[in-house]
């Protein structure tokens, strides 16, 4: 039974460009409807996308913005390993896959997720992040700032390119350098997101030729879900978390929009 009526949220009173989230604790709970169950959230992961979305660049249907929340419930009235599944169905063990952004929240546990299913990880980020790449199984890492990921590729494969190329960045430069690192009928897989008017520069007729594939994915199914859990539950894939204070998200989400979180932003709400 709850002993209060309202809870602390970080408001959004509209999207735009720097906006700055307020801390409020006077949102109503709701009452959850028939089918449905209350969650009282202990911890919450903050991403790119909900970045995008506080800044306007992608849709945002209330003013409480996030979609990673763990805790427990109250009252009763799941992504990147769908990413791997996604490669997978074109590609083999020992295959190269590039993961764009693998020191991020996504990226990282890609690599992991990468590793274990067999293929040999070329992870791609900035000089900062390169243990976390490293430790989390990667058996090449090239350093976008300083190298040019396209050269550094084609040598790490033979001169003719990966077999997949992950984007867990939602970079424009990310997707953009894509068409460059895969091989012929090799497969993207999009995951991270970007701004809503970017297009993935490529064109049907470069994909037509080269028999390139490109899929998306989100959240992936129960059975993905199902797995990973029970890869996390082994110590096989361990994800990498910085976790802040609830008060300092405005700082976080800062850190989020300058690409300087390792690994998962996760938040410590109130209780």
């Amino acid at each position: 039974m709850l002993l209060t009526n309202t809870q602390t949220a970080a408001w959004l009173d509209h999207p735009h460009h720097g906006a700055i989230l307020t801390l409020r604790n006077d949102i109503p709970i709701p009452e959850p409807l028939e089918g449905e169950v209350l969650v009282k959230l202990e911890c919450t992961g903050f991403c790119h996308s909900d970045v995008h979305s506080i800044y306007g660049e992608t849709p945002m249907e209330t003013n409480i913005a996030g979609h990673e929340g763990v805790g427990r419930v109250v009252e009763t009235g799941v992504t990147v390993y769908a990413g791997v599944a996604q490669a997978s169905k074109f590609i083999k063990q020992g295959d190269s896959v590039v993961i764009l952004g693998a020191g991020g929240g996504l990226g990282h546990l890609a690599v992991q997720v990468a590793t274990v299913s067999g293929y040999r990880v070329i992870a791609v980020d900035s000089g900062d992040k390169a243990d976390i790449c490293k430790i989390s199984g990667a058996a090449e890492f090239i350093n976008f700032q300083k190298q040019d990921v396209e050269k550094a590729v084609k040598e790490i494969t033979g001169g003719i390119g990966a077999h997949a190329v992950m984007v867990t960045a939602g970079s424009e430069r990310a997707y953009e350098s894509v068409p460059g690192l895969l091989r012929n009928l090799g497969v993207l897989v999009c995951i991270g997101i970007p701004r809503l008017d970017f297009h993935v520069p490529i064109s049907p007729f470069e994909i037509i030729v080269r028999g390139l594939k490109i899929v998306g994915t989100s959240v992936g199914t129960e059975s993905d879900i199902q797995e990973l859990l029970k890869l996390t539950a082994e110590g096989k894939v361990k994800p990498q978390i910085e976790v802040y204070d609830f008060g300092d998200i405005n700082a976080v989400m800062d850190k989020l929009a300058k690409f300087q979180v390792k690994g998962r932003a996760v938040l410590r709400l109130p209780q």
